[in-house]
């Protein structure tokens, strides 16, 4: 069902939120993600869920130019891109997800998750997949 995978990108914690090109549905991972166990939780969901396409939030600033993290980001899907050969990776801006998924909920473990489900829903919207 959920063929798509966003990635907030942590240096502590990853937010993962699955979606679904055919139903439009974005639910968040019901767990937190340490950033050391993420290798193994993304493969083992990769795996299980068939996922297609990886959408990784790009972190700018307010006024559209890289960060200090931006260059992590780009390396860290060239590794993503060289690990799942077959799956499609793209790069979203996730610019104001933070702060919008921590108005969602006052738990900042839960708020990456949350993350990742706007910059899906973020991709999705601009994709019109």
């Amino acid at each position: 069902m959920f063929d798509i995978l966003a990635i907030d990108w942590g240096e502590k914690y990853f937010g993962i939120a699955f979606g679904s090109r055919l139903t439009k549905l974005v639910i968040p991972a019901t767990q937190f993600i340490l950033a050391n166990q993420a290798a193994d939780y993304l493969k083992n969901q990769i795996q299980a869920r068939k996922i297609t396409t990886i959408i990784l939030g790009y972190p700018t600033t307010f006024h559209g130019k890289d960060t200090k993290i931006s260059h992590l980001i780009q390396e860290y899907k060239t590794h993503l891109e060289q690990e799942f050969k077959n799956i499609k990776v793209e790069l979203i801006d996730e610019r104001g997800t933070s702060k919008t998924s921590q108005e969602m909920v006052n738990n900042s473990i839960l708020s990456h998750n949350l993350a990742a489900v706007v910059i899906l829903e973020r991709w999705l919207e601009k994709t019109g997949v």
